[in-house]
């Protein structure tokens, strides 16, 4: 097999497994909602380490930490299956968790080693829809494969898929060409400490991990947290209309992250771009929460221009990866990635206790409640718009033209 076709397909492989592992995230709470009291937990211990499973990727490569992580999740699924008690079904999560978190690092992973830098942001934007759409669209699946299954089947069917992942892991390693070297799974140079420390003292990285979590401050409170109450006691929403309006941040930010990285390459003004969409993503969220109520078409429309602005995060991992040594490239997206996913823990609490404070602890929150907790929403995104000034506007030359030679020397071996 050429090295074009392996690259291509290896790319349909981790976008269907890192899609598979979106449409899973949301499934444990549906299946069993006695188990949510543990689901903030997985959320905590998922996003910090994000950081360790870049820094294993780097070293080890794709392929073996994808085949590793399907079987954790084929084996986890098995477990929360049969589960009798609590703490055999919190192992079972503790393994679906273990093997879901490898996926969209190593998807990004992936996407800069084997595609020339010029496709690098419009591969991830569209991978990340893809992605993404699996957690939208998982929520109604597993719902009604729950009514018709029941939940043990559900995961006895989410095992086989992880099962079959794997093996599709395993193999494809066969047809690989020799030229090609993503996948050895040869131990490469990077260790933990000091890739750790190279990682958390480059400030450049830093900057535009803030800028991720500007945007994603106001996707994950308003689309999976408290969008939908907050609709109803300011809108008189439904909750049924709620959580279709809520859903539109979703829909919008999966519409434009093929557009915002395909303007961001037209023009080369990534960091301009995601600047002027922190903005525009900053008067929405504003409208939103000071202007209520509104009429019902414009608080869909906000919803959708709301995700459509914030498309433009998916901008700041090929800029992470521009920025981070080249041997640490899952590294660097691993900490945007994870602190902007660590954020939306820390807010969900965060929020709910403002709230309680604020109304006193008396329920349903007043609208001057949820006014108030949210302006933490718009202080985070004011800060992620400042810090996008001060990101570097170009890369480095040097490395962009090595990078570059590289890939050529390369293209003309194949063709040779």
């Amino acid at each position: 097999m050429k090295d074009f076709s392996y690259r291509w397909m290896l790319w349909l492989l981790v976008v269907g497994f890192s899609f598979f592992e979106m449409m899973l995230r949301v499934s444990p709470v549906l299946i069993v909602p006695q188990l949510g009291v543990i689901s903030l937990g997985y959320f905590y211990a998922y996003a910090p380490l994000q950081i360790p499973v870049g820094i294993l990727i780097d070293k080890y490569g794709a392929r073996p930490i994808l085949f590793k992580a399907a079987l954790a999740m084929g084996v986890g699924g098995i477990v929360f299956a049969l589960a009798s008690s609590m703490w055999l079904a919190e192992i079972g999560k503790f393994f679906l968790g273990l093997g879901s978190m490898t996926a969209f690092i190593t998807m990004l992973f992936v996407i800069a080693h084997c595609f020339e830098r010029n496709k690098w942001v419009f591969l991830i934007a569209v991978s990340s829809s893809i992605s993404l759409m699996g957690a939208v669209l998982g929520q109604g699946a597993f719902d009604y494969m729950l009514n018709v299954w029941g939940y043990r089947a559900v995961l006895l069917f989410i095992a086989i898929i992880a099962f079959g992942f794997a093996a599709l892991f395993l193999r494809v390693g066969k047809y690989r060409p020799k030229s090609f070297h993503l996948d050895e799974g040869e131990e490469r140079k990077v260790h933990f400490w000091p890739a750790l420390k190279s990682i958390f003292s480059n400030s450049k990285v830093w900057l535009i991990t803030l800028v991720s979590m500007g945007f994603m401050a106001s996707v994950l409170s308003l689309g999976v947290s408290w969008g939908i109450p907050y609709l109803i006691a300011s809108n008189r929403l439904s909750e049924e209309i709620a959580s279709f309006a809520t859903s539109m941040i979703f829909f919008g930010f999966a519409m434009g992250a093929p557009l915002m990285a395909h303007i961001a390459d037209k023009f080369h003004k990534h960091r301009e771009i995601m600047s002027v969409s922190l903005l525009l993503s900053f008067i929405s969220v504003s409208s939103l929460v000071y202007l209520s109520p509104l009429a019902d078409g414009a608080v869909f429309l906000l919803m959708f221009f709301i995700g459509f602005c914030s498309s433009a995060q998916v901008l700041t991992y090929p800029m992470g990866i521009e920025m981070a040594k080249p041997q640490l490239k899952a590294t660097a997206v691993s900490l945007i990635y994870g602190m902007s996913f660590f954020l939306g823990a820390l807010l969900q609490p965060l929020i709910g206790l403002l709230l309680k404070l604020i109304s006193k602890g008396v329920v349903p929150y007043l609208v001057e409640g949820y006014r108030i907790a949210f302006t933490v929403l718009v202080v985070i995104q004011g800060v992620g718009f400042f810090a996008s000034f001060l990101i570097p506007k170009t890369r480095n030359k040097q490395r962009a033209k090595q990078e570059e030679d590289l890939f050529e020397h390369a293209e003309r071996r194949k063709a040779a």
